[in-house]
């Protein structure tokens, strides 16, 4: 399949499933040659949150008592930042979550927690993949260049675990790493806009 086809099947197959929603079709409409590179730092922000929500809700309900109105407040943090990037199944685990969270419910707040995290991962790993693929197609696109003239293949590479919030070695890396995808394969993402 040609790469741009893949790129609108990939964004397709996600608004369909419901793991996407029309949120992220006018987020790739407010990108422009002002901001060419907003679609991705809205994902990378998006990705990094998520870990970093996901990873205080697991502390906050792994204590013995459990202060509620923290967790209540990272949730609606999750629920926020999931709703601008139009990851609709990880913001529907959120007003799930906070209606839990209301109950005091410890035990319904864990298995929503194991919900949200599911869904989180998995839209994670689905916006990762269109990168790849918008990579695959910026290289494409280049293959008629001069092979001595530098390719920014470690750059990509690290925008791409930037994304999914790790290293090329698996390590964490660092969070407040802003680095981005080159211009071209952020234009390609936007291609996967339908007209």
């Amino acid at each position: 399949m040609d790469p741009v086809a893949q790129l609108a099947a990939l964004r397709e197959s996600m608004l369909t499933s419901g793991l996407l929603d029309e949120q992220f079709t006018q987020l790739q409409k407010l990108q422009d040659p002002d901001s060419p590179n907003f679609v991705t730092e809205i994902i990378t922000l998006f990705c990094q949150d998520g870990d970093r929500i996901i990873r205080e809700l697991t502390t906050l309900l792994d204590q013995p008592t459990v202060d509620f109105n923290r967790v209540d407040a990272f949730v609606h943090q999750l629920k926020g930042s999931s709703a601008s990037v139009g990851a609709q199944k990880v913001h529907n685990a959120s007003i799930q979550f906070r209606e839990v969270c209301k109950q005091k419910n410890k035990d319904g707040c864990l298995k929503v927690l194991q919900t949200a995290r599911t869904e989180f991962n998995d839209v994670r790993g689905k916006l990762q993949n269109m990168l790849q693929v918008a990579e695959a197609v910026y290289f494409a696109s280049n293959a008629g260049e001069d092979p001595q003239e530098e390719r920014p293949s470690q750059t990509v590479h690290q925008s791409h675990c930037n994304i999914i919030g790790s290293s090329p070695t698996g390590d964490r890396g660092d969070q407040d790493s802003r680095e981005t995808l080159p211009d071209e394969v952020v234009k390609v993402v936007a291609l996967a806009e339908p007209s």
